[in-house]
């Protein structure tokens, strides 16, 4: 009997073994993405990640970890990170054509394909000078390869006026943000840790007029519904409670830093949990506001979380496309489409009012987005969102900035994009440096609902 379990065993380890190798040698070699300007070359435990545009292949600025293999549908894993921006895995996925994979980085719901080629391009293989002239044009042409609103005459003449001499770090770096300043897109960032020198798109975004606090809440509410008791969770970035015995409250003032220096594994375990407690503790009330106005932005999957409490069956969230080619005109991927999946956890399936402003933007966008197919309707008051809704595709510099730009566009079920314009409120109302109009617009609007006024 040992004998014939021993050999059951040492066959299952015989299999385990074969599928593992049999997955490091079907991914190994070089790969090539579908928009997103990579190349992947595999070697066992090793992942070389090259950026690359037509005049240039340089060494990604994400660091890569060792690859990990396994023998179902998820053929490989391994970590991307830039110290204080990202921490996260990328997950390489079969699929039905052995010369195809699927790609998937786990802070985002962005995935892309990557296809078999048989060599890198020469310039991957050369070492890189880095003269400043040769930097700016690198740093141009990703833009013109992968900026998703560069169908605006206006943008490409701006991104390839030619600028004064870069004689130096510290003109070059103006140089750079004098290219992309006048777009003010929050998705774009420069980084130069040499120089100590950094431009962040959306700090150049107009500030709340109004700031979403407990103090601030309950002194706007005091003459509409007395006293209230708010709570916060998750680094503030959660506000929640009870305005009445009958409405509910929730704020999500952001979609990620819940738990500083967190990984997305543990942020999402740490937003299920005060999820469960907030709408245990919401469960009896016949109305719920969900207040995302001055909403940061975040992860787009953490987002896609907080829906999944809001429904009892899966619907469309939104489709997601990168650019593929600039050459005549922008074409896109093929849309990659989301759903929200309803969970099992505690959750709130009664009526909801969603509160946007323009300060809402990302995944902050993104949420909103992912709850216009919800049944019961939901009701948005306020005003359009922001309209910049692209995750940040990370890019690396010849002589080791860093800088990042939006590459994608999300679409609804219709095809529609909402970037620049932003997401329409139903209900319109604005708030003032004196007045939350917004939540009090809420709030009247519930009781009409109540009464049949």
């Amino acid at each position: 009997m040992r004998i014939k379990i021993l050999n059951v065993l040492t066959s299952l380890f015989l299999v385990t073994v074969a599928t593992t190798v049999h997955a490091e040698d079907d991914l190994a070699g070089i790969w090539k993405s579908k928009g997103y300007g990579y190349y992947f070359q595999f070697n066992q435990q090793q992942v070389g990640l090259y950026e690359f545009t037509q005049i240039s292949c340089l060494r990604s600025g994400l660091q890569t970890g060792s690859v990990s293999y396994s023998n179902n549908r998820q053929a490989a894993r391994f970590s991307v990170t830039i110290p204080g921006f990202i921490n996260a895995d990328m997950m390489v996925n079969e699929t039905p054509d052995a010369n195809k994979k699927r790609v998937h980085r786990t802070d985002t719901n962005t995935y892309f394909t990557i296809e078999r080629v048989n060599q890198l391009p020469q310039e991957c293989r050369k070492s890189t000078h880095a003269p400043t002239d040769f930097v700016e044009h690198v740093f141009t042409q990703n833009f013109i390869e992968h900026y998703a609103f560069l169908n605006h005459d206006s943008v490409l003449k701006k991104l390839t006026k030619p600028s004064s001499t870069s004689s130096n770090n510290t003109n070059l770096f103006k140089n750079l943000v004098d290219k992309v300043s006048a777009f003010k897109d929050p998705h774009i960032a420069i980084v130069s840790p040499s120089t100590n020198q950094y431009y962040f798109g959306n700090e150049q975004q107009n500030k709340p007029i109004i700031t979403i606090s407990p103090a601030h809440l309950q002194n706007a509410l005091f003459n509409q519904v007395g006293d209230t008791n708010l709570n916060e969770a998750l680094n503030q970035k959660l506000i929640y409670g009870k305005l009445t015995k009958d409405i509910g409250y929730l704020a999500v003032k952001g979609f990620s830093e819940f738990k500083p220096g967190a990984n997305i594994d543990a942020e999402s375990r740490e937003l299920n949990t005060v999820l469960d407690r907030i709408f245990t503790s919401l469960s009896s009330v016949s109305s719920l506001i969900i207040d995302v106005r001055n909403n940061t932005g975040g992860s787009d999957k953490l987002a896609l979380q907080l829906a999944a409490r809001l429904t009892q069956q899966p619907y469309f969230a939104y489709a997601k496309q990168a650019v593929a080619d600039t050459s005549k005109k922008i074409v896109w991927t093929k849309a990659n489409a989301s759903e929200v999946e309803p969970t099992t956890r505690p959750s709130y399936y009664g009526k909801v009012v969603l509160l946007t402003n323009r300060q809402t933007i990302s995944a902050g966008e993104t949420f909103v987005m992912a709850t216009m197919e919800r049944e019961p309707h939901i009701t948005r008051i306020g005003e359009p969102t922001a309209g910049h809704f692209s995750d940040m595709l990370p890019r690396t510099l010849p002589n080791a900035w860093l800088f990042a730009l939006p590459n994608e566009r999300f679409i609804d079920s219709q095809g529609k994009s909402y970037d620049h314009s932003g997401i329409p409120a139903h209900i319109t109302a604005q708030d003032s440096k004196q007045d939350d109009k917004i939540l009090l617009r809420a709030l009247s609007y519930l009781t009409s609902m109540k009464s049949g006024t």
